[in-house]
């Protein structure tokens, strides 16, 4: 996954607090405060904000919906299903 052209892009359209909250969330995100669907939701709008197209980067944004995707996945769930086998 290619995240430099995506990022380049995104920081040249961003003011000195929006790279502030991105970075602030980015620690969280490695903290394990924040989820990575949380995390890459809120880059989404960001870069949607800004005018950069996810969908000018096809892998990130295959990437972005993959983990919203995943936190729909329930654990619980799924071990049960997977114990009616």
């Amino acid at each position: 996954m290619r995240l430099g052209p995506f990022l380049e892009q995104l920081a040249d359209r961003l003011n000195p607090v929006e790279v502030q909250s991105l970075a602030a969330d980015a620690m969280a995100l490695r903290g394990g405060a924040m989820s990575p669907g949380a995390f890459y939701a809120g880059v989404r709008a960001l870069a949607g904000r800004r005018g950069v197209r996810l969908a000018d980067f096809p892998a990130f944004d295959a990437y972005v919906a993959y983990t919203a995707l995943a936190e729909r996945v329930r654990p619980e769930a799924l071990e049960a299903e997977l114990n009616e086998r």
